[in-house]
């Protein structure tokens, strides 16, 4: 389903269509399952670093994306508020 089936009125109620998109795809944006998924949200990318130490995974993976929003499937969300912060694999 493409934006121009959904009619014009998509663009004004919809302004972060690139989000909605990525959640029409169905896949995790980490492990690339299609398993329930939901977004993780950070307020800012400062958030992303803690300062002296290397980030997690699923925190490179926004900052390559320069996105504040991951697409994630619930074990993968898990992961990424799990502490410590275990590694990723893909």
């Amino acid at each position: 389903m493409s934006s121009n089936d959904l009619g014009p009125w998509f663009r004004v109620l919809y302004p972060h269509k690139q989000l909605i998109k990525r959640l029409l795809k169905g896949k995790c944006e980490l492990c690339k399952q299609s398993d329930t998924i939901e977004v993780h949200h950070v307020r800012k990318f400062a958030d992303l670093a803690t300062a002296g130490t290397t980030p997690p995974a699923w925190a490179q993976v926004m900052a390559n994306k320069r996105r504040k929003t991951l697409v994630a499937c619930r074990a993968c969300q898990d992961l990424i508020h799990a502490r410590p912060a275990p590694t990723l694999t893909q």
